[in-house]
């Protein structure tokens, strides 16, 4: 039996009332601490994706005895602002949808890179970004007040380098999406030279963000876990 515990971000839905103003890296690993500490969990490995990654780079310097490995899935101490407010203007469309295939429709037109081989995966990816109403109409699943904090990142360019050092020795997997403008290929290098036990893989034919159960990825994630 292995215990599934689930970390609702704070407005990363409809159910907080967090103020927007706390919507930073140090208050979701102020939660994370918490969280960990309640499970008696002292020590683990993130595997996190865009936000996630970032979670994890914050970890490692709020929560050093905590972290003892990562993976960065298609985010880095440089995110290009391009990549960014493609994501942030899609978030910004909040009018209803119709249905699920028009849903599925829409993430096609804007995100055609997305990790996806058949149209159930095309489904999958929708029935996590939309909820469905009582009438059968869908709402994007987000609050617009996440927007925020994504908006001011890309404005003033955000540079985690510092951060990201933090992770030091720890052995890391930094993941890039072929076709990603989230994290480029320049930053993806920079991020293997900058420490000493980076892995790095590339998804080709992917964007952001690889699903991490692509062969590269699944093997270089078992190579980490073993080294830990």
């Amino acid at each position: 039996f292995k215990q599934k515990t689930a970390y609702e971000i704070p407005k990363r839905d409809w159910s907080s009332d967090v103020c927007s103003s706390d919507l930073t890296l140090v208050t979701y690993v102020d939660d994370l601490r918490q969280l960990l500490a309640a499970l008696g969990i002292s020590s683990v490995v993130v595997i996190g994706t865009s936000m996630g990654g970032l979670l994890a780079m914050e970890m490692a310097t709020r929560m050093p005895e905590v972290l003892r490995g990562a993976v960065l899935n298609d985010i880095g101490p440089e995110i290009d602002p391009l990549g960014l407010f493609k994501i942030v203007r899609y978030m910004r469309g909040d009018n209803e949808i119709p249905d699920w295939p028009t849903a599925v429709a829409k993430i096609q037109r804007a995100f055609p890179d997305l990790p996806a081989r058949c149209e159930e995966d095309w489904l999958e990816i929708a029935q996590g970004a939309y909820r469905e109403k009582d009438d059968g109409r869908l709402l994007p699943d987000w609050d617009q007040a996440v927007l925020k904090p994504l908006t001011w990142s890309a404005v003033l360019g955000l540079d985690l380098w510092k951060t990201y050092r933090s992770l030091g020795d720890r052995p890391v997997v930094a993941v890039r999406g072929g076709t990603s403008r989230v994290l480029t290929p320049t930053v993806h290098r920079r991020m293997v030279e900058a420490l000493p036990n980076v892995a790095a893989v590339t998804v080709p034919g992917v964007g952001h963000a690889p699903s991490l159960v692509e062969p590269e990825s699944l093997q270089a994630i078992h190579d980490l876990l073993r080294r830990v």
